[in-house]
């Protein structure tokens, strides 16, 4: 369920290594997917308008929530 190119930007920096982030948060989706077993809701609260950093942090939190449990 990678959805085609274009259908949203999670899954196309998943599934499609698009450029929309920096490298830092591209590594960062995928790291903290795989870590909550593949499961897209651990992504609701990432508003993809707000900034890279404050993108950066959320993910960084959510890696270490998922990283722990």
């Amino acid at each position: 369920m990678s959805g085609r190119p274009g259908d949203h930007p999670i899954t196309d920096v998943l599934f499609h290594d698009a450029d929309y982030f920096t490298p830092e948060i591209r590594v960062l989706f995928k790291e903290v997917y795989e870590l909550s077993s593949k499961h897209f809701k651990v992504f609701n609260d990432i508003d993809l308008s707000d900034s890279n950093e404050i993108i950066h942090e959320k993910l960084l939190v959510l890696k270490k929530e998922h990283s722990e449990g």
